[in-house]
């Protein structure tokens, strides 16, 4: 069987889409509320019924984050995105030239040390609809500077994606993310599911002694 034909049997077994969720956020984290709203673009995988794809669009993203002190955090995300140009293309059905998505989840992240880099571990549950039940995704972050400017991490979906990632801080209140599945690159003649974008971070009530 080949690569593609088994990554997409994987995502349809596993639910309805697949994608690369932005990370606005920080392996840092500091007390208090904070907000990210963004928007990037994307390639997603869909399973719709008996035919899927792969397609290209536009996604927004927001997540809102509560540090209890600095070593643990909540957080709760939503993301939602249009797709077209749907590729790689199989199924008995038309597959419709638009489709939409909608990507939530709620999570809990620890961090290990303190310091110019900070390791963590963030723990997402992830919600998209049409999965046969919310699967779990953990996500190793590494993080430098303080204040944070640059942060690394790996996510796992489970049972269907592995994960890369960037995001890029040149100040407090802006994030420019880029981020892949390593998953979708494991053959030349499927398409790539990644996403790229920037957003704007609301930071509240947060005690960072270098603001």
């Amino acid at each position: 069987m080949k690569i593609p034909r088994l990554v997409a049997l994987i995502v349809i077994a596993a639910g309805l889409n697949s994608c690369v969720s932005p990370y606005y956020g920080t392996a840092r984290i500091e007390e208090g509320h904070s907000l990210s709203i963004g928007g990037a673009a994307s390639s997603h995988f869909l399973a719709l019924g008996e035919y899927f794809g792969h397609n290209y669009g536009l996604r927004g993203d927001l997540e809102w984050r509560y540090g209890f002190n600095e070593r643990w955090q909540i957080n709760a995300h939503f993301g939602a995105g249009l797709g077209i140009d749907g590729k790689y293309v199989e199924g008995v059905a038309p597959y419709p030239p638009f489709n939409t998505f909608i990507d939530p989840s709620l999570g809990l992240q620890y961090a290990f040390l303190k310091g110019p880099v900070i390791p963590a571990l963030r723990i997402e549950v992830c919600l998209t609809p049409g999965f046969i039940a919310p699967f779990p995704a953990p996500t190793l972050l590494l993080g430098f500077g303080n204040p944070e400017w640059l942060t690394f991490g790996s996510r796992v979906k489970l049972p269907h994606a592995v994960e890369s990632f960037v995001s890029v801080h040149p100040d407090n209140n802006i994030s420019i993310f880029a981020g892949i599945d390593w998953l979708s690159s494991l053959d030349k003649d499927f398409p790539l599911i990644g996403a790229a974008g920037i957003s704007y971070n609301f930071r509240i009530g947060r005690k960072n002694e270098n603001d």
